[in-house]
């Protein structure tokens, strides 16, 4: 096998294993509560707002959702509540996906 050969087929074999990832990836879907999220939104907004009154914001509420969700998995006791808390996870049962 020449070297190229053994380049070509070790892209193809890196492009496979990418598309599996992808797949897999778009298997999973993260449902949060519409109404959560919104609440979430409002909330960050105002806070920001509130902050710099005279500046431009941009965020993503979904993004900050998400982080805190990983952050809550790994959370215990009053930290645990107090994140599900603030973010308007409090209805939600513990080990329930959102």
């Amino acid at each position: 096998m020449s070297r190229l050969e053994i380049l070509e087929s070790q892209d193809m074999y890196f492009l496979g294993l990418l598309s599996l990832l992808v797949l897999q990836s778009k298997a999973f879907k993260t449902n949060f509560p519409d109404e959560t999220i919104a609440e979430l939104s409002v909330n960050i907004y105002n806070q920001l707002r509130a902050a710099r009154e005279d500046e431009n914001i941009l965020f993503s509420p979904l993004s900050i959702a998400i982080a805190m969700g990983m952050v809550e998995l790994g959370a215990h006791g009053t930290t645990l509540k107090e994140i599900r808390h603030s973010l308007g996870f409090d209805s939600l049962k513990n080990g329930k996906t959102f």
